[in-house]
């Protein structure tokens, strides 16, 4: 029903409110989805970290919850949840943004061009949520309050140490950017075959396309994900001098990484989707009721004859 009006309003907002829709949209799907998976989250980064004796999922499973039962699974939740809003919100307002800023009316985005994009937007969002991220993997990894990892970091070495793994982050922000434009581009296509003037796609959709397009990002650059947890972690030097295969040195944990973030991207996606149309509805009825007020138009007026999305 949300995506029926949704479809049916008129695009006439500003560039900044469509990306403010997408941004609550990814803030609110991505910290649901992660909720849904931390066990798996949890598991996945106590193994990248080597935390664990087994690389194996099953067997880390067995060590963390022996050690200290099923709620040492969600260690560190808040601080997590609080690094998943910031980052999707601050990700998504920036990549719809320069979207709507670099897209030419009536021609197709390039795929070079939307990888270049997606990938500023994720250097600019790092730069302002890495902090939380560092703290979040502390918290995880070694079961302390948010307030302990940030003590500890301020010891460590102060603003630099909430910057650890910055250029493997750098890198990161390929990942993101992959399974975007692998999104958009099947996504414009599924489209292409709805009715005229579909913006959304359905539940279903959603699901299996972010799946795709994660599995494929995340095998890409899972050995720069892997080496960074260790970095900010704070223990690569407790694994110097093990000997490891190659697979096992650069794809340790991939098999519940892959299933963990394949799945949370689908979920999300398949949140977002919801959410935007939802929020899109709300503001379209706000604008709508607003507009029939005498004493209100002034409000508005900002807001007309500029395009949503």
């Amino acid at each position: 029903m949300a995506e029926k009006v949704a479809e049916k309003a008129p695009k006439q907002l500003s560039v900044a409110l469509a990306a403010f829709v997408q941004a609550t949209a990814g803030a609110g799907g991505g910290v649901w989805s992660m909720a849904m998976l931390y066990p798996i989250d949890t598991l996945k980064t106590l193994i990248q970290a080597g935390k664990t004796k087994s690389p194996s999922a099953m067997g880390a499973f067995k060590e963390i919850v022996d050690d200290g039962g099923p709620m040492a699974l969600y260690a560190g939740l808040a601080a997590r949840s609080l690094e998943t809003a910031a980052k999707n919100f601050a990700y998504f307002y920036w990549y719809e943004v320069l979207y709507k800023m670099a897209a030419t009316p009536g021609e197709q985005m390039s795929t070079f061009k939307n990888l270049t994009i997606g990938y500023w937007a994720g250097v600019a969002n790092m730069c302002i949520t890495m902090p939380l991220e560092v703290i979040a993997t502390r918290t995880q990894i070694s079961n302390v309050s948010f307030t302990d990892a940030c003590k500890e970091l301020n010891a460590k070495g102060g603003l630099t140490a909430y910057y650890t793994g910055f250029k493997w982050n750098a890198l990161l922000c390929l990942n993101p950017a992959i399974v975007n434009t692998v999104f958009d581009i099947i996504k414009g296509r599924a489209l292409d075959r709805k009715p005229k003037g579909s913006q959304f796609l359905t539940p279903l959709e959603a699901f299996a396309l972010g799946a795709f397009a994660k599995c494929i990002a995340t095998v890409l650059t899972y050995p720069i994900v892997r080496w960074k947890t260790i970095l900010q972690s704070g223990i690569s030097k407790e694994n110097e001098g093990r000997e490891e295969s190659f697979f096992t040195k650069y794809f340790r944990g991939l098999a519940p990484a892959l299933s963990k973030t394949a799945i949370q991207a689908a979920l999300m996606y398949m949140a977002k989707e919801k959410i935007a149309a939802i929020t899109q509805m709300l503001i379209f009825s706000a604008v709508h009721l607003l507009r029939r007020s005498p004493n209100r138009r002034h409000k508005i007026k900002a807001l007309g004859g500029k395009p949503l999305a």
